[in-house]
């Protein structure tokens, strides 16, 4: 029978430092230019108790670990700083991005599609890694406590909260600490979330779409999630046990006594999610990340 035996907890901070919208007035999600300056920030790894052991770390060179903060501490305390540019842009399943160009905002006259993969000045990226020091195999999921909220008390952190998108992917690497761009595009998937419901005035209009290619012909690619893809809402996150089967949505996988693996995170604002994106401008939010393990 199953036990449950480890808890690890991970705590990512994203704060939006400059969320400037363009001088165009913005009529849909892609004709959108925005400058927007993010780090990340306050990440804490906890081993509250069994063997399973997480760290954060930083992916190019736009993210450094930042080991001056006072607070820091390895593997309990890390903190994380990420120069990126919060765009919004669309992806399923956080490893390729893509963003239309508009001609006109007014006639939505589509020019193309760029592919922006690879472009961190559009979206954040970072590193966990999770070890199992122990002497047996654990299964690993995510846990109930993961969630995306708004970091200000403001329109601005909601509307960005409610269309904030995460993804997990897992990789393998001759350098597992610094793998080249390929290696972490050639990642297995593991789980997209997002908020189920928005906060505030914020508007959902399509929680399961994203830009599925780049193709412009007879319009935008819509792509949409069917029941097979490891698409989740945090709203829908449940507290796991020793019962949890590994059928569950929030089940990632087994690690094995002695093995480590690595995740790539990415965090961006999906702009498919409705049809006018202006009111995330000013928005900062806190990322959430927590794993739960039982024995295998």
């Amino acid at each position: 029978m199953k036990t449950e035996k480890v808890v690890f907890a991970g705590i990512v901070g994203m704060l939006v430092a400059s969320f400037a919208a363009s001088a165009v007035a913005t009529l849909a999600w892609v004709s959108t230019a925005r400058n927007t300056l993010s780090s990340l920030s306050g990440v804490r790894l906890e081993s509250e108790k069994g063997t399973l052991v997480g760290h954060i770390h930083a992916f190019g060179t736009a993210s450094t670990i930042d080991e001056e903060d006072p607070d820091y501490v390895y593997g309990q305390n890390e903190t994380l700083k990420i120069d990126s540019v919060a765009r919004d842009i669309s992806s399923k399943d956080g490893l390729r991005f893509l963003k239309p160009n508009w001609v006109s905002t007014e006639g939505f006259v589509l020019e193309s599609v760029d592919d922006v993969t690879g472009k961190p000045k559009h979206y954040s990226e970072f590193l966990v890694e999770l070890s199992n020091p122990g002497n047996g195999p654990l299964s690993i999921f995510l846990g109930k406590d993961t969630d995306i909220v708004p970091s200000a008390d403001n329109d601005g952190s909601r509307a960005f909260a409610s269309w904030a998108r995460v993804a997990l992917n897992q990789y393998a690497a001759s350098d597992p600490l610094h793998p080249s761009r390929a290696e972490v595009l050639g990642a297995t998937h593991l789980l997209t979330f997002e908020r189920k419901d928005p906060l505030g005035t914020a508007i959902k209009e399509h929680n399961d779409s994203y830009l599925a290619s780049s193709s412009i012909v007879g319009g935008l690619d819509i792509g949409h999630y069917g029941p097979s893809d490891p698409h989740h809402f945090i709203e829908d996150f449940e507290e796991v046990t020793k019962d949890t089967p590994k059928e569950h949505d929030q089940y990632l996988f087994d690690l094995n006594a002695g093995e480590t693996r690595y995740l790539y995170g990415t965090l961006w604002l999906e702009g498919t999610e409705t049809f006018l994106q202006d009111q995330a401008d000013g928005g900062t939010i806190d990322l959430t990340l927590s794993f739960r393990a039982t024995d295998a």
